[in-house]
């Protein structure tokens, strides 16, 4: 279970971020690290999406403490990116909550601030995005949040991700994969394929068991994931340029240049990654479509041609058949005659030799 504490909590700087931490929680996670020696590193996860689909309350629930402001509300309440850590099985969780960055069309100074916290907070890289969407509104505003995610990540973090449904409590009993199965949402199919499948679904309003059932599913497929992954978190070039400039001795400012002119460079190569890989895909689409309608044009030819070989073939048949009757006809008409005419010869022979009384 998720260990934390419903104190008041009173606002302290995490030593490693400089983010603003909850001080029980600093208070609990210095002694655990003194008193015991974790068997497993930290496990890193970044809640991404579009705002309002319920991160907040999605990384609330994992870590079973009101780690991060979420309720109902008309406006965006995650403003900056912060940082709240929880345990589940002896293992530590880390997990970064993210503020309205993956919706924003400009490309502002603001944009290039949060995108480099949420870096300096999750290095050295994440081993899970949770993509959080809500059941059954998967939006274009969703797809767009979702290829910011790529471009800001990049496209391989697909690998490394996670589509979390909130409100579970929509499917009424019922089963997340048949669901899916039965989705006519070509986008959020598509989504899901290239995360590997892997989907679980969250009611943020869940308690006690219920809530600990479903983290446990999640942290189930978390750890079939790292399996697959050998336990290696996700990490690109950016990540390494955060390590590269945390060691050095220049300045914030400097860092935040040097960190957006990167970003801007990687952004661009993700769309021309993504673009060409959606070209690719179309091209390879048009190519099937073309080899479908050959293999059709093929195969009507071949249907054509057999039923030009059975026509034929009864046609034959037909006119033999028609011949055959026509020559037994004849025959008939010679024979007929033929045979009438010795009948009648037959007769008069008869007759002729009969004496008359």
């Amino acid at each position: 279970m998720i260990t934390g504490l419903n104190r008041e909590p009173t606002i302290s700087l995490d030593s490693k971020s400089g983010t603003p931490m909850d001080q029980n929680e600093h208070n609990h996670w210095g002694s655990h690290a003194k008193g015991q020696c974790a068997s497993r590193s930290e496990l890193r996860i970044i809640l991404v999406g579009k705002t309002g689909a319920g991160k907040s309350a999605a990384g609330n629930s994992i870590l079973r403490k009101q780690a991060f402001e979420s309720k109902l509300s008309s406006r965006t309440l995650t403003k900056t990116c912060s940082k709240s850590q929880g345990s589940w099985g002896g293992r530590e969780i880390v997990i970064i909550d993210t503020p309205d960055m993956f919706s924003w069309k400009d490309h502002c100074e603001a944009l290039y601030k949060e995108v480099q916290r949420c870096y300096l907070l999750s290095v050295p890289g994440p081993h899970v995005l949770l993509l959080v969407t809500q059941l059954g509104r998967y939006t274009s505003q969703d797809q767009e949040a979702a290829q910011r995610v790529k471009e800001i990540f990049g496209e391989d973090a697909m690998g490394h991700t996670i589509v979390l449904f909130t409100h579970k409590e929509d499917l009424s009993g019922g089963s997340l994969m048949d669901y899916m199965r039965n989705s006519d949402n070509k986008a959020l199919s598509k989504l899901v394929a290239a995360c590997g499948g892997r989907i679980c679904a969250f009611n943020n309003h869940a308690e006690g068991r219920n809530q600990d059932d479903q983290v446990k599913e999640l942290m189930d497929l978390i750890e079939d994931l790292l399996m697959e992954k050998n336990g290696e978190h996700y990490t690109n070039g950016l990540y390494s340029l955060i390590q590269r400039s945390k060691c050095g001795s220049v300045g914030s400012d400097q860092k935040l240049k040097e960190f957006k002119e990167s970003l801007i460079k990687y952004m661009e190569t993700q769309r021309s990654y993504i673009a060409l890989a959606e070209a690719n895909s179309l091209k390879r689409a048009l190519i099937k479509t073309q080899l479908c309608v050959l293999f059709c044009i093929q195969l009507c030819l071949r249907l054509l041609i057999l039923s030009l070989c059975v026509l034929h073939s009864m046609c034959t048949l037909f006119c033999c058949l028609l011949f055959s009757m026509c020559n037994l006809l004849c025959s008939l008409l010679f024979i007929i005659p033929k045979k009438l005419m010795i009948f009648s010869r037959t007769v008069i022979r008869l007759e002729r030799r009969t004496p008359r009384l």
